[in-house]
């Protein structure tokens, strides 16, 4: 019988089995937040104003203890507000983007397969913005101006999670928010530092996995 010889290399692997909430588990996930709002400023004049947002917000973590997670929280966040003005005035608009990086905590109380949670989250954003306005010594033609921001943002946030088996959460939160705005030196600022309060609802969803280890063997010769 001829004797096949089979050569392994003896490694220890990282595989990902699926799990929820208990010590020593990971969190891979995210949320997403958007807005669109249309509405006239002011009526007899036919000032028109429509504003869209978009906002997500990804998330990898670790449980450090059953049902307490902490971790890296990113941000990434694109709008604009567009002022529509009664001819032959031109149309003012606002392009926002924001770009931050953070760290959270967050706490489960869990019921089966349902759970309540309680999040503290920090961030440092960047914001890149650009207004586009009339020309001040010409009203037709128009001007735009750049100007950068780094801001802090602090949110606090209570939420719902329904974990559909084992390895998957889907999840509904209200952050309440505090964010101070620091107008960068330099960049053509018009704007001035500011602090801001506001509340935002996400919806998301989260993974919950396990590390385990294996050890690939070779096999028996015959």
């Amino acid at each position: 019988m001829k004797k096949v010889i089979s050569i392994f290399i003896l490694s220890t692997l990282v595989f990902f089995s699926f799990s929820q909430t208990e010590r020593g588990r990971f969190l891979v996930g995210g949320s997403l937040t958007g807005i669109y709002d249309e509405h006239y400023a002011d009526p007899d004049a036919q000032w028109q104003n429509k504003n869209w947002n978009l906002a997500v917000y990804p998330k990898i973590g670790y449980f450090i203890f059953n049902n307490f997670v902490v971790g890296l929280g990113f941000t990434g966040a694109w709008g604009e507000l567009k002022q529509i003005r009664p001819d032959p005035l031109p149309a003012t608009t606002l392009r926002s983007h924001l770009e931050g990086i953070g760290v959270f905590g967050r706490y489960y109380y869990r019921f089966d397969k349902n759970a309540f949670i309680g999040e503290l989250y920090y961030s440092y954003d960047q914001n890149r913005d650009e207004f586009e306005t009339w020309d001040a010594n010409n009203p037709y033609e128009i001007a735009r101006i750049k100007f950068n921001g780094q801001n802090n943002t602090y949110y606090g946030g209570f939420g719902y999670t329904r974990f559909m088996g084992d390895n998957l959460g889907l999840e509904i939160m209200a952050h309440f928010r505090y964010r101070y705005d620091h107008a960068v030196v330099g960049h053509n600022n018009f704007a001035d530092d500011s602090r801001s309060f506001g509340v935002t609802l996400m919806v998301g969803f989260q993974i919950y996995l396990s590390v385990k280890k294996f050890t690939l063997k070779a096999p028996k010769a015959t």
